[in-house]
């Protein structure tokens, strides 16, 4: 079986641009999803746009760093010690006032990364990096070890986070 996978990430509540990329996957006869976290935020999008993702189907439906503050938040630890803080938990209380009780509890129980095998080939999916999911260590202009370090003894590595398109080569051999 032929495989065509769409990879997302970083929707921060746009459901507009969602829908684009998804009309875009099924054009291209995508037959499988994977989703790498950061469904909300900034943007308005909240029960629509997590049922439309969840329309998909996607086999890999990761947490990212957005959803990991939404409950750092929502219980109580999130950080409001500056105004971006502030204006965070704002969106925050917008959003779980949108969003159905289940869908945030399944939305703040996903893994932050996990692999997959496609025709014997290993996926190393995450966030950011396997651990955690923020930081700067996958900017393109970062350390390759860092990139190592993702990839691990995985084939391919993808990831999200960073909101910019890179393709480098493992220097492990």
């Amino acid at each position: 079986m032929q495989h065509r996978i769409a990879v997302l990430a970083d929707i921060h509540g746009n459901l507009t641009a969602l829908n684009a990329v998804l009309a875009d996957a099924r054009q291209q006869a995508a037959t499988d999803y994977w989703f790498l976290g950061d469904l909300f935020l900034p943007g308005p999008g909240a029960e629509k746009l997590y049922q439309t993702l969840a329309d998909t189907a996607p086999s890999v439906w990761l947490q990212g760093n957005w959803e990991q503050g939404i409950n750092a938040v929502m219980t109580g630890n999130g950080r409001l010690d500056d105004p971006s803080q502030i204006y965070f938990a704002r969106l925050t209380a917008y959003l779980v006032t949108h969003l159905s009780k289940s869908h945030y509890a399944e939305l703040v129980q996903r893994p932050i990364a996990t692999t997959m095998v496609v025709n014997g080939l290993t996926f190393q999916l995450a966030h950011n990096q396997p651990e955690r999911s923020t930081g700067h260590d996958l900017y393109p202009d970062e350390r390759q070890s860092n990139f190592d370090h993702l990839a691990g003894d995985a084939d391919v590595a993808v990831y999200g986070h960073t909101h910019q398109q890179i393709m480098r080569v493992s220097q492990r051999g």
